[in-house]
């Protein structure tokens, strides 16, 4: 996940945080990669239904919060990466503009130059 509520979720409490500070029926928009683009979703904040209260152990905690911290960087990780990608790619498609940009006008510049000797040989002639 990118976003939510237009806030970037960048630590593993970002979501929870968005979500707690909302009444129930607000809607948020919730922005995330899937399949290498960016999608969104908007949703309804609800309460929960269960009676139960899930609770950790300190070492439970712990281990929960170390595997999610490792997924969070493991998912900013593979974003740049793509970012990165997608940007070298922007990139070489640029310089190959370029190139053909400078060919042409080359070929531009020649030709221009061939009629305007054309065209100084013609006046010439005209003129004698």
């Amino acid at each position: 996940m990118v976003k939510a509520d237009e806030k970037k979720l960048e630590r593993q409490g970002d979501l929870s945080r968005v979500i707690q500070e909302k009444e129930k029926g607000d809607k948020i928009k919730i922005e995330f990669y899937r399949d290498k683009k960016l999608r969104s979703v908007e949703v309804e904040i609800e309460e929960e239904e269960s009676d139960e209260m899930l609770i950790f152990s300190p070492e439970e905690w712990e281990d929960y919060t170390k595997t999610w911290g490792r997924s969070s960087e493991n998912m900013l990780r593979q974003q740049r990466k793509w970012q990165d990608e997608s940007g070298r790619e922007f990139r070489k498609q640029i310089e190959r503009m370029n190139r053909e940009l400078e060919e042409r006008s080359k070929r531009f510049e020649e030709t221009l130059k061939k009629r305007t000797l054309r065209s100084q040989k013609y006046f010439k002639a005209i003129r004698v």
